[in-house]
């Protein structure tokens, strides 16, 4: 775990966690509507070589989860993770957000047990969740 507050930070953290394969970055606590913390990411990311996953909860409304979506959408998110999947039954937001932007649900998560709890998705899975919509 590293805590980052400025580039410079970011650079550090990263380079002594350059063996990952992954790195999840926590924003924790911070509020979406507000443009001038999307800004700071901006900033904080800019120059860095990276593809961003942007994670949303199932829990949350659809109408939420795109706006969350819109605001990020200046970082260049590339992918999707969904969590708490184990927390409803509702899927369809799932397949909404892909139509709607265009844009892969690589991960869903379906517990608390990280990383056992972290499903990557596949064609089969995705048509099996369609399947238990209905």
């Amino acid at each position: 775990m590293e805590v980052v507050q400025s580039p410079g930070d970011l650079e550090e953290a990263l380079e002594r966690l350059s063996a990952c394969d992954v790195i999840l970055m926590d924003t924790a606590g911070r509020n979406y509507q507000q443009y001038s913390y999307i800004t700071q990411l901006e900033s904080l990311l800019s120059g860095q070589e990276m593809a961003i996953t942007l994670m949303l909860s199932l829990t949350h409304r659809y109408a939420d989860m795109k706006l969350i979506a819109d605001n990020f959408h200046s970082l260049g998110v590339s992918e999707v993770m969904m969590t708490k999947m184990d927390e409803t039954t509702v899927r369809g937001p799932i397949f909404n957000f892909m139509e709607d932007y265009h844009l892969p649900i690589t991960i869903l998560t379906t517990g608390q047990n990280v990383p056992d709890d972290l499903v990557k998705t596949t064609p089969d899975l995705l048509l099996n969740l369609l399947r238990e919509e209905r």
